[in-house]
């Protein structure tokens, strides 16, 4: 009895394993257009819906990178553009690195945080910026990684 309920229990924990697995190589369609996802995460009254939306898009990839751009330039929510700020810089989107860069002077801290973090990350340089400093200094920082953009941004080897 014993014997067999170990190789249910095993069946089963093998099955939720192949389960787990398969829903990790495909996990499947969307069932919301990136239009219908740029459209919640604007318009929803609902800050966690929002959320959901850029999270959803942000799962789609390299196609979703233009509707996170629009995000970013269009949403008035913070939470919304600070998520999108991560889903750019995950995928790794230097073409929105203008967009990150004006962000590090957004009106919100919690998105000057995340632009801030991600364009460093993106250009893997550290500079003496902080979130919390006010515009004039904020801006110096900015400055200099926007050179270091201007200086980076041709270079084939650098976006691999």
């Amino acid at each position: 009895m014993q014997k067999t309920l170990l190789i249910v229990a095993g069946s089963l924990f093998a099955l939720l394993v192949l389960i787990y697995g398969l829903r990790l190589l495909w996990p499947g369609e969307s069932h919301r257009s990136p239009d219908e996802l740029v459209r919640i995460a604007l318009e929803s009254t609902n800050a966690s819906e929002q959320e959901k939306a850029v999270i959803e898009l942000m799962d789609l990839g390299k196609p979703a990178l233009t509707h996170l751009q629009r995000l970013l330039a269009e949403s008035k929510s913070d939470r919304v553009r600070a998520a999108t700020i991560q889903g750019l810089a995950t995928q790794r989107d230097y073409d929105s690195m203008p967009m990150l860069l004006d962000a590090m002077n957004d009106p919100s801290l919690v998105v000057r945080v995340r632009a801030g973090a991600a364009v460093q990350r993106l250009l893997g340089v550290k500079v003496r910026y902080s979130a919390n400093a006010p515009p004039k200094e904020r801006e110096k920082a900015v400055k200099i990684l926007r050179k270091e953009w201007e200086r980076v941004r041709d270079i084939p080897e650098f976006r691999l």
